[in-house]
């Protein structure tokens, strides 16, 4: 049984399954991605508390929804950074082993 979760950018709904719960999710539309909280459970008290929980925590819950997209596509980018890093460094690793095999060999 699938929910449906709004992406915090574009605002389209996203079905999620139980497994995806507390995890990343990329929209199937604008390609963020975006945390996938537990949902929160029935108040189970008067209408009154639901009205204010409601107000409270929605914005709340948009505002994290952001930062997590956010740092969900810092962390993309760091790996990124990291594996150029890693490529460029067994380059230039290389290509010293040759030089000095090059010259050794004069």
């Amino acid at each position: 049984m699938s929910t449906n979760v709004e992406c915090p950018h574009c605002h389209r709904t996203n079905p999620v399954s139980p497994s995806a719960i507390g995890h990343y999710l990329t929209c199937a539309n604008c390609g963020s991605k975006y945390w996938v909280y537990v949902p929160p459970l029935e108040p189970t008290g008067s209408d009154e508390l639901r009205e204010i929980s409601h107000t409270s925590t929605r914005d709340d819950a948009q505002v994290a929804m952001r930062q997590e997209s956010l740092q969900a596509k810092i962390h993309d980018e760091l790996v990124a950074l990291r594996k150029t890093i890693a490529i460029s460094t067994a380059v230039i690793v290389i290509a010293a082993g040759i030089l000095i095999a090059v010259l050794l060999s004069h």
